[in-house]
């Protein structure tokens, strides 16, 4: 028969395994939404990144923290298309640059999408999993909102 302090263990045991997947997937989740924002807008985020003056210079424009060269502007005039304002996080621009070219192909962007939606699947069932016994659920899950 096991005891209520080891069956408390567990249970936080088991809390803290489910919060490190959760974050660990929440993480790829937001890294997966910059490249996917990425590829929708990649003329610009392409003609950005080579005309920065360095990686840091590009980095600073994806996050929007300088604004897009004029170039970039001009370009996407003469092209009839939108100027989109950058707002990707550290994470996301740093994603972004380190992107191989190969990934912008239609397959790997599909790719990206499946595993965007699973991921988005994946958060949804470590927050609140179906077969997780109420007492054992983490203080934010089981309350009406």
């Amino acid at each position: 028969m096991r005891s209520s302090s080891s069956s408390n263990i567990a249970a936080r045991s088991s809390a803290g395994a489910l919060n490190t997947s959760s974050k660990k997937a929440k993480e790829r989740e937001h890294i997966l939404n910059g490249l996917l924002k990425a590829i929708d807008i990649l003329d610009q985020v392409i003609a950005s990144i080579r005309a920065a003056d360095s990686a840091a210079n590009a980095l600073e424009i994806l996050q929007g923290t300088v604004p897009v060269p004029a170039a970039v502007a001009t370009l996407l005039r003469q092209r009839q298309t939108a100027l989109v304002a950058f707002d990707f996080s550290d994470v996301q621009s740093r994603a972004i640059l380190d992107m191989q070219l190969r990934r912008l192909a239609a397959l790997e962007r599909k790719a990206l999408q499946d595993e965007y939606e699973e991921l988005i699947k994946k958060i949804a069932y470590l927050e609140d999993p179906p077969c997780q016994p109420a007492q054992n659920r983490l203080p934010h899950q089981g309350r009406p909102d």
